[in-house]
């Protein structure tokens, strides 16, 4: 048999007294890394391709949660405005409708000194009216002041929520990352351990040729023998 650093011949050679005759004769290829590098470099564009569309998924629902919780955040700040300027306004409205009914009564009271406490009475009950109408629109606002915070509140935790999930994907990303690191030193140790196997079959191949060569020849020199002895 005979090689280089890339091809090899296996030959088989009947040999005897008068001349070496080849029955056999096949040329192979040593195994080639490129394929091998080939396939690792497929893995390893798989696993970024993976990598950034998980980045790109997790960044996307970052962005949302940010704009869903900017929304909520603007919505209780409008509706924070909207009920100090009812408030103020509502008190307004009392301050007016109080000091209008004070200067009616002021205009009318030498003209209407027997109507003064049935005016009284009328003015206390509107105002007891209207104090109720507004107190309940008072506590309607502040009800809906206390969902929108809850809504906040949620929105909040959904975020921390999805901020542990992308700190725990990139965790088993690194780790995947590391499981790779471990699988090409495998490979590599592979790759070493075959080329030292391969070496090792060659040289059995060579022994097993030159023995079947050897017995070959005891073959015919037994069979030259016996022919003889029966001539």
């Amino acid at each position: 048999m005979t090689s280089s650093s890339c091809l090899g011949t296996l030959e088989v050679v009947e040999t005897n007294p008068f001349k070496h005759l080849v029955h056999l004769s096949l040329k192979f290829v040593a195994g080639n890394d490129e394929e091998v590098k080939k396939y690792l470099v497929m893995c390893l564009k798989s696993l970024k391709e993976e990598k950034s569309s998980l980045e790109n998924h997790l960044n996307g629902t970052e962005k949302d949660l940010s704009s869903r919780l900017n929304n909520a955040q603007k919505l209780l700040s409008d509706q924070s405005k909207e009920h100090s300027e009812l408030k103020e306004k509502l008190h307004r409205q009392v301050d007016e409708t109080t000091k209008y009914y004070q200067g009616e009564l002021t205009k009318e009271k030498e003209a209407f000194l027997k109507l003064q406490q049935t005016c009284e009475e009328k003015i206390c009950s509107n105002r007891i009216n209207l104090e109720e109408q507004f107190n309940k629109q008072i506590h309607e606002l502040e009800r809906k002041w206390r969902e929108l915070q809850s809504a906040n509140k949620d929105l909040t935790d959904h975020k921390y929520r999805y901020e542990s999930l992308i700190r725990e994907l990139k965790s088993k990303l690194s780790t995947l990352e590391q499981e790779r690191s471990v699988t090409t030193r495998d490979v590599q140790t592979l790759r070493r351990q075959n080329t030292n196997l391969d070496s090792d079959r060659h040289e059995r191949d060579k022994t097993l040729n030159h023995l079947r060569t050897r017995v070959a020849v005891l073959e015919q020199e037994l069979k030259d023998k016996e022919h003889e002895n029966f001539v």
